[in-house]
């Protein structure tokens, strides 16, 4: 199973952070791969920028070594990344950092607890 990790739960998992059911940790865990999208670090970038996300570091390159550190795959350009540092009003073309082209089958975890009906159960 492949996994598209919400970016609250991308920074409650790299931070071990309890509010992150254990669940959701044993299914990143076990994954074949979990990506995080480059939309979750720009919403890192500007809240850290509003002040309303603290991180021990800057964006760049806490964000990008911790991603790696804890094995979490990406087709993120980390200099377009560090870019979005830069801006104060956190705007930027999205299209520039946007990447590769999503994965066909992906799962998405969102960091609420409501219940996501399968394909199946659809």
């Amino acid at each position: 199973m492949r996994l598209l990790l919400d970016t609250h739960v991308f920074l409650w998992y790299i931070t071990g952070d309890e509010r992150l059911p254990q669940n959701f940790r044993k299914s990143i865990e076990e994954s074949d791969a979990a990506y995080l999208s480059v939309v979750s670090i720009w919403e890192a970038v500007i809240k850290y920028q509003l002040g309303k996300l603290p991180l021990p570091e800057s964006p760049h390159p806490w964000l990008a070594m911790q991603r790696e550190r804890h094995g979490i795959e990406s087709s993120l350009n980390e200099a377009a990344v560090a870019r979005l540092v830069e801006l104060r009003d956190g705007r930027s073309n999205y299209c520039e950092l946007s990447g590769k082209a999503a994965h066909a089958k992906v799962i998405l975890i969102h960091a609420s607890r409501r219940k996501v009906p399968s394909s199946r159960e659809r």
